[in-house]
């Protein structure tokens, strides 16, 4: 009778000692008109409708590369975005969001809830992190179309607000690839 009061005990003591992990939500992409953006989001496949969008009222131009997921129902529930990539093909390191170009593409990633107008939670590139980028494979401006690929790690915009505690508080998109539709 001991030993079993003694196995119960570390039993429940190791119970409570497990680690919380999240689990990592995944929806569906939208029409995929325009573009798609694939990757392993945490270890599950994520898959997003995209388009990117040239901004012309610089001198320096570049393109923001956006993707979308959906609920079942067809509620907005992801909103993943590069910004400032520049319009030519080569490797560019993701840092922050400054909104100024300063040589480095940005990038941000939201949860949102209800019927899709409702903002949870907010995550910026984790800039401690040195694998994250982004690699424009091939750009053609005649057709307007990109490819590339991508790795970035995000955490949350604010730790100590966070909205739903069920969010994750990093989030990992790694082995991604898009094909995009370049519009105006």
């Amino acid at each position: 009778m001991k030993n079993i009061i003694i196995f119960l005990f570390a039993f429940v003591l190791l119970m409570g000692c497990k680690k919380e992990t999240l689990d990592i939500q995944v929806y569906f992409p939208g029409p995929m008109t325009y573009g798609k953006i694939m990757a392993t989001k945490g270890d599950k496949e994520w898959l997003a409708s995209g388009l990117a969008l040239r901004r012309t009222d610089r001198p320096d131009e570049y393109i923001g590369i956006h993707g979308s997921t959906y609920s079942e129902e067809g509620f907005w529930r992801e909103d993943f975005l590069f910004y400032k990539v520049p319009i030519s093909e080569g490797e560019y390191p993701i840092k922050g969001n400054n909104p100024e170009y300063d040589g480095f593409v940005s990038a941000h990633y939201a949860i949102l809830a209800d019927d899709g107008d409702i903002l949870e939670d907010i995550y910026v590139p984790d800039d401690d992190r040195s694998d994250n980028w982004l690699t424009i494979t091939e750009i053609d401006t005649v057709i307007n179309m990109a490819k590339g690929m991508f790795n970035v790690s995000f955490i949350l915009s604010n730790p100590d607000e966070k909205i739903n505690p069920q969010n994750p508080d990093r989030i990992t998109f790694s082995n991604g690839e898009f094909e995009v539709q370049i519009r105006e």
